[in-house]
């Protein structure tokens, strides 16, 4: 098992027992040449990358290379006045609620960690509905938090409306912890990574599962 503590941050460090140093973590060779003790497949970075691509999900971000983005201030249950949206998603706007200030800036250090990894950046258009990536909170729609792929339901533009809007569930408490590493902050960094079209990785990793207290 590991110990469990807050840092000078008060964030949440994770030790392994007998971890004392970084010398003393183990590692798995990508080629393969040592085998995984969970019998997973060792990937190497491009394996990995192809992986979370696999759906093909992209933006068309044009000669500018840009993804915009906004946070909307009114219910977006007019921009997306359609029974097919309605068929999507339902009830998700029904209890929708702006992002707060302090969230805005967390998402908008999220945003800025992708930016730091991918080739197009980020750029923060206001208007209802006017960017491709649209964040919002809402308590009628994911437990925790949502997002829409770029090529949702088929190619790009098929759904333009909602692909890429990220939503947020306002009543969970954890989705406040908007420090970084906390847990709202993180979920805003997994949800982009939705957003601009990643899929959830599977069938992978051969790292060395650890154990926590």
């Amino acid at each position: 098992m590991g110990r469990i503590a807050l840092d000078s941050f008060n964030n949440v460090t994770m030790t392994p027992t007998g971890v004392t140093s970084p010398s003393d973590l183990q590692y798995i060779p990508a080629d393969g040449s040592i085998p995984s003790p969970n019998g997973k497949p060792v990937w190497s970075l491009a394996q990995a990358a192809a992986n979370l691509n696999r759906t093909g999900a992209i933006w068309n971000v044009g000669p500018n290379g840009q993804i915009t983005y906004t946070f909307l201030d009114k219910d977006p249950s007019g921009l997306y006045n359609s029974p097919k949206y309605k068929d999507v998603i339902g009830d998700y706007t029904a209890g929708f609620t702006p992002f707060t200030e302090e969230q805005r800036d967390a998402a908008r250090n999220s945003l800025a960690l992708w930016d730091d990894l991918i080739a197009p950046h980020f750029v923060e258009k206001n208007g209802r509905g006017a960017a491709d990536i649209s964040f919002m909170n809402t308590n009628t729609g994911p437990a925790q938090a949502s997002a829409f792929t770029p090529f949702y339901r088929g190619g790009h533009g098929k759904e333009a409306k909602i692909q890429g809007d990220v939503y947020v569930n306002q009543d969970q408490p954890d989705n406040m912890d908007l420090f970084y590493g906390g847990y709202g902050q993180t979920a805003l960094t997994h949800e982009i990574g939705h957003a601009i079209g990643l899929s959830h990785s599977f069938q992978h990793s051969g790292i060395r599962s650890l154990e926590f207290t």
